[in-house]
């Protein structure tokens, strides 16, 4: 919805006529940054960037915009820079969402070093939100530095001890998840993983072929 009523408004008609990529993510970070816009809009529209390009592509496309790739990829960048500085006002589930988009931002226009780097600086309101989450939540954020190759011990520590809370209470899909990263993380915290064997055993039944595989 976001995406969508940006490019209306501001490309829509012939409004501007520059359609290059960088332009394109000048006037969408002056979009992001209204008042009417909020949190959840904004993990919405990681969301679409980043999970569903080829939608957010055809959108740029319609308008106009050439090298739809660039576009992205300065939009995504563009989301970074307004909504990590704006992790303490998310929910945890929101928080969870738009880190796990984001962590999947194209090499394109710099977007995924600006995520890297927002999210270094906003380590302290990451930390604070995965103590928290509950399981899927947790399975995102720590899926998302893995992806990203990036390693924060604080929220790192943070996503072990909420992990032993609430193991036992995780489904199949974030059990195997959260398994998986935290291994991958080296972080191989005795009670978090004796919480996660003990719930994949009795999730084991649910497991999909490629989470066992994991």
């Amino acid at each position: 919805r976001l995406l969508r009523s940006f490019v209306s408004e501001i490309f829509g008609h012939g409004k501007v006529a520059c359609r290059l990529g960088s332009t394109v993510g000048e006037h969408f970070e002056l979009f992001l940054r209204r008042p009417a816009v909020v949190p959840g809009d904004l993990a919405a529209a990681a969301t679409l960037l980043t999970k569903r390009p080829a939608v957010a592509k055809e959108l740029l496309s319609s308008v106009g915009i050439p090298d739809e790739a660039e576009a992205l990829g300065y939009l995504v960048r563009a989301l970074a820079k307004v909504s990590l500085p704006l992790l303490p006002r998310f929910g945890g589930i929101e928080t969870a969402e738009l880190i796990h988009a984001l962590s999947r931002a194209p090499e394109a226009a710099g977007a995924r070093t600006a995520v890297m780097h927002g999210l270094a600086s906003a380590s302290s309101s990451v930390e604070a939100q995965a103590k928290g989450l509950e399981p899927r939540g947790l399975a995102q954020i720590a899926n998302a530095y893995v992806r990203l190759e990036q390693r924060d011990a604080s929220v790192l520590h943070a996503v072990v001890s909420r992990t032993v809370e609430v193991a036992s209470v995780a489904d199949a899909p974030a059990a195997a998840a959260l398994a998986h990263s935290l291994a991958r993380q080296r972080m191989l915290d005795h009670g978090a993983f004796a919480a996660l064997q003990d719930r994949l055993i009795a999730v084991a039944k649910e497991l999909t072929p490629s989470e066992l595989a994991q």
